[in-house]
This record gives C-alpha cells, structure tokens and sequence, in this order.
C-alpha cells in the first residue's frame, strides 16, 4: 500500500531537562536508550550504563518507571522498567513523582523477585524531570 501526503506539518519540539540532582558532567555521556528497546531487549544492555525517558512512579513498595502515564494509570508493569534507590536518593525522587523523568544508572536482571523478568536500573546516577513543550502547527 503506498500513502501520499498531500502536504506537511512542521512541528517546533523544544525538548528540556530540568535537573532536580547534582551530579557531575560526565566526559563520555552515556547512550540514550529507549525504554521500549530496554524493555524488549534487556540482555542486551545488561552491565551497561545507560540513560532513558518513562514516567515515574514513587510508591509505598514501588520505585517504577513506565513507558507512559497511561501505562502507569492501567498498571502494565510489563511496560516499566524498576530503579534501585537509596533512601536519600528515594526522597529526592518524591519532587518528580507522577511526571515524566530521565534516568540514568546501570542496568540489571535482579529484579525484586526471581519470578520478575523485567530490566532494572541499579547505581542511579541521574534522576531529573523531563520536560518538553511542543508548538501546535501553524494555522
């Protein structure tokens, strides 16, 4: 099937990272990674320091990023990827609960239980609020 475009739509996407941690400028930063990547091919990035978007979720016994607020909302923890947070690091992270963050640290499969496959972010380096502003198209 081919498609035609009749026209395009520029869209202006100012995309800014709003740091809540200090932490050091790193000299070799490290990949960005998509969490759908990670999540569908965690062996591959296991060892490895990475960084990634999802939305965040700072609970009683749950420290989750997840692909998406809808995800988050409908609880499809198979489209979320766990943290490991010092107490410190957990309080901190509380500023930025319930909105969309990059993390960074190293990425793990020792997850909570044996019977969780899921990936897991260990050594949390950076745990900031993602903000972007996209422009509606012009008229």
């Amino acid at each position: 099937m081919k498609l035609k475009w009749a026209g395009h739509i520029t869209v202006t996407l100012s995309l800014l990272a709003v740091p809540t941690w200090s932490h050091p400028a790193r000299s070799n930063p490290s990949p960005m990674v998509s969490i759908v990547s990670l999540i569908a091919n965690p062996t591959k990035y296991v060892g490895r320091h990475i960084q990634t978007l999802g939305f965040l979720c700072i609970a009683e016994e749950e420290e989750t990023v997840y692909l998406s607020e809808e995800d988050y909302l409908h609880g499809l923890y198979s489209n979320s990827i766990n943290l490991s947070l010092t107490q410190a690091q957990r309080e901190r992270a509380k500023a930025v609960n319930l909105r969309y963050v990059i993390v960074e640290g190293t990425v793990s499969l020792k997850g909570i239980r044996p019977d969780w496959p899921f990936p897991k972010l260990v050594s949390i380096h950076r745990l900031d609020e993602w903000k972007h502003h996209r422009q509606p198209p012009p008229n």
